[in-house]
């Protein structure tokens, strides 16, 4: 008879959280210190603290990393705090910026920037959250878990790739994309906290945000000048196609309470997909056409 720890589900649970920290391993490591090497407020002095920052961003999201795979404890916890105090201060540097733009309400590339910021800390609270054994409002530890690897990879790494797309040909397509991830993904959160039919509905506009900002990546990649970049922008705009109906069919299947897929599934196809075949080729193709 199997012990109580080693009963199927648990331990395929416990599989499922290692998939999941694995593929957010990736996202976190690959291509989350390059996407903040990439932003740019248009405020000096936030730019200036910004570029403070930067060199930072590989060794804490290393030593998160680290924390991940340590059962939850002060030292996972200890950890995490790196990284937790760095995306904190991106998101401080841009509230600062936020509170001096007298058009701060107005839609623009700088109003993107800082929200995408502040999701990057919102992640990272998560997952500081997860390391720690902490359950904000009660969630299951890989709710928790979930809810920062989408922080860090649709709110902060999906937008900054539309918000490079859109610096290098502005169209509406690239604005639409990100504006789709932004208000998708704060209605989501709403979902999470009781806000009836809010989680259909964002996931929905973040996967439409998702499908707008492949196709702004596709239109603008023959434009870069490097040959390796053009070639990366291409396979992340793409694989946007693949990844993001798999997240409308899950969606639209959980509201009918009939997901599509099991989450294990989902994490090998829309999760996978979307870590090694979209955040990473997408910053280190643009990262190479900035020379970084």
């Amino acid at each position: 008879m199997d012990r109580v720890g080693d009963r199927p589900s648990e331990r395929s649970g416990r599989l499922v959280v290692i998939a999941i920290e694995l593929l957010f391993t990736v996202v976190l490591v690959g291509a989350v210190p390059l996407g903040v090497g990439a932003i740019q407020l248009g405020d000096p002095a936030v730019d200036g603290w910004i570029s403070r920052l930067r060199p930072f961003a590989l060794p804490a999201a290393v030593a998160l990393a680290a924390g991940l795979f340590v059962a939850p404890s002060p030292v996972a916890a200890v950890l995490a705090a790196p990284w937790q105090v760095l995306a904190s201060g991106l998101a401080l540097g841009a509230l600062a910026a936020f509170v001096r733009d007298p058009g701060r309400w107005r839609p623009s590339r700088r109003l993107a920037v800082e929200i995408s910021l502040g999701f990057l800390a919102f992640g990272a609270t998560h997952a500081t959250s997860f390391a720690a054994g902490f359950a904000p409002l009660g969630f299951a530890p890989t709710i928790v878990l979930l809810t920062a690897v989408h922080f860090h990879a649709a709110g902060f790494v999906l937008m900054t790739a539309g918000i490079l797309a859109f610096e290098r040909r502005p169209s509406r397509v690239a604005a639409g994309g990100v504006a789709g991830i932004a208000i998708g993904s704060v209605v989501t959160a709403a979902g999470f906290v009781g806000v009836g039919g809010a989680a259909v509905v964002g996931a929905l506009t973040v996967a439409i945000g998702g499908l707008l900002i492949g196709a702004a990546t596709l239109h603008v990649a023959p434009e870069l000048q490097r040959r390796v970049a053009r070639q990366l922008t291409r396979v992340a705009g793409a694989a946007l196609f693949g990844s993001m109906p798999l997240a409308i069919g899950w969606a639209v299947g959980t509201q009918i309470g009939a997901p599509p897929f099991p989450l294990d599934v989902m994490l090998r196809t829309h999760g996978v997909i979307n870590a090694l075949v979209v955040c990473l080729p997408a910053m280190a193709g643009w990262a190479l056409e900035d020379g970084r």
